[in-house]
C-alpha cells in the first residue's frame, strides 16, 4: 500500500483510510472491529521509517482505536496459542500442518501487537516469555528449526516504546542476548512490585494480583513522545516533490484553458489537412 504522488490524490486517499478506520470502530461486531482495525494497523505498521507523518499519523489512529476495544490483544494471543499447542504436540488432532498454522497465527499477532502499547498487551506478549522451546529438525532435514514463541515475544515488546525497558529495541535474530533481562522485568511487573509507562502517554500502569491493573496519573509527565519525521526544507526538495506538497492553486487551473485550445486547434488543423487530400485525391 502506497500513498499517491498526486497531492489531490494523496488527500483522497488519506481520507479513505481515515473513513474506513472509523467505520470499523463503530461496528457492533466487536470481533470484526478488532480484525479491520487489526488489517489497517499492519497495512500502515509497514516499512514506518521511508513513510511520513501524515502516513504515521493515520496510523496512530489506527492504533488509539484498536487499543480503545477491551480485547484487542487477547483476540490475537488466542489463535497463537491454539496453534503452538497443536504443534508441539505431536499427538494433537490437528498436528497436521500445524507448522504452518502456527507461523500464520505468530506473524499476524505479532505484526499487529508490535504497535498496540497498552498493558493488555504487555500482559499478553509477557505470558509467552517463558515459552523457549523449539522444534529441532534432524540434521538431514529441509525444515529449518522453528523460532521459539517466546523470541517472538521479546521482539515485539521491545518495539512498544516503553520506559524504562529493559533493551532498546531489536531484530529477532537478538532475542536470545536479551531475552532473561524481559523475563526478569515482566515478572516484576506482572506481581506488581514495580509500574509501567509507554512513551507519549501521560499515565503509567501497575498490575494487581486478579491480573487487571490500575491506570495512575503521572503527575509531571516527560516529554518522550515518539518522534515523527519532519519534512525537509523545500531548498533541498526535488521540483517533484516540491509540487506534490504545494500543488499549483488558480494559475495551473488557469493554464488549462489554453491547453484545451491549443489541442483543438490542432485537431482542426489536422481534419483541414485530411480535408484537402481527400479533395485532390477526388479531382
Amino acid at each position: 500500500m502506497q500513498a499517491p504522488e498526486d497531492p489531490i490524490d494523496a488527500k483522497a486517499f488519506y481520507d479513505s483510510l481515515r473513513e474506513g478506520i472509523q467505520r470499523r470502530s463503530k461496528l457492533d461486531d466487536r470481533k470484526a472491529a478488532i480484525e479491520g482495525l487489526g488489517e489497517y494497523v499492519r497495512k500502515l505498521g509497514s516499512h514506518l521509517p521511508e513513510r511520513d507523518p501524515i502516513w504515521i499519523g493515520v496510523l496512530r489512529e489506527a492504533t488509539t482505536e484498536l487499543i480503545s476495544i477491551p480485547g484487542h490483544a487477547e483476540f490475537y494471543a488466542k489463535p497463537i496459542w491454539e496453534s503452538y499447542a497443536a504443534y508441539r504436540d505431536s499427538n494433537h488432532p490437528k498436528h497436521t500442518g500445524s507448522l504452518t498454522w502456527f507461523s500464520w497465527e505468530i506473524r499476524i499477532g505479532m505484526e499487529t501487537l508490535k504497535h498496540l502499547p497498552s498493558p493488555e498487551t504487555i500482559k499478553v506478549l509477557g505470558g509467552m516469555l517463558s515459552e523457549e522451546w523449539e522444534h529441532q529438525s534432524s540434521p538431514d532435514s529441509k525444515v529449518d528449526p522453528s523460532q521459539s514463541m517466546a523470541k517472538y515475544a521479546v521482539t515485539a515488546m521491545t518495539l512498544l516504546n516503553l520506559r524504562d525497558a529493559p533493551s532498546a529495541a531489536i531484530e529477532q535474530y537478538s532475542a536470545p542476548d536479551v531475552l532473561a533481562d524481559w523475563q526478569t522485568w515482566y515478572e516484576q511487573i506482572k506481581s506488581g512490585q514495580r509500574a509501567f509507562s509507554f512513551k507519549g502517554q501521560a499515565v503509567e500502569y501497575r498490575f494487581k494480583p486478579d491480573g487487571t491493573w490500575d491506570t495512575i496519573p503521572i503527575a509531571n509527565p516527560p516529554d518522550d513522545a515518539p518522534e515523527v519525521p519532519e519534512a525537509k526544507p523545500a531548498a533541498t526538495r526535488s521540483v517533484k516533490q516540491q509540487v506534490k506538497e504545494h500543488p499549483p492553486g488558480n494559475a495551473g487551473k488557469a493554464v488549462r484553458p489554453y491547453l484545451l485550445a491549443a489541442l483543438a486547434a490542432l485537431l482542426a488543423l489536422a481534419a483541414a489537412w485530411f480535408g484537402l487530400r481527400r479533395t485532390k485525391a477526388g479531382t
